[in-house]
């Protein structure tokens, strides 16, 4: 695993999709993915946790576990699905043209 400033845009986004997939996660939808990773290069570390210098972190399947969610929100379970989908129809409901960024 390469630390996010090694990491080319795409290694990150290949690594984003493996590692959802291998751990039967979802990406959450409330996340522009592009946007997200392309600000995680930009800062070189995590969104949430500027320690954390790797994404998917390897706290990340842990958190999921436990709280249905990774704390930057990107990784979701059936149970963090939910609620993200829950809020993206809030945000959706007060701003028809919302977009995730």
């Amino acid at each position: 695993m390469k630390k996010i400033a090694e990491c080319s845009e795409k290694e990150m986004l290949e690594a984003v999709k493996t590692f959802a997939t291998k751990l039967g996660v979802t990406i959450n939808p409330e996340k522009h993915l592009a946007n997200f990773l392309k600000r995680q290069r930009t800062v070189k570390h995590c969104a949430c946790k500027a320690e954390r210098e790797y994404c998917p972190c390897p706290e990340a399947q842990g958190e999921i576990q436990k709280d249905g969610h990774c704390c930057c929100w990107l990784f979701v379970d059936h149970r963090g699905l939910e609620i993200a989908m829950r809020r993206l129809a809030k945000k959706k409901a007060k701003n028809p043209g919302y977009k995730p960024s």
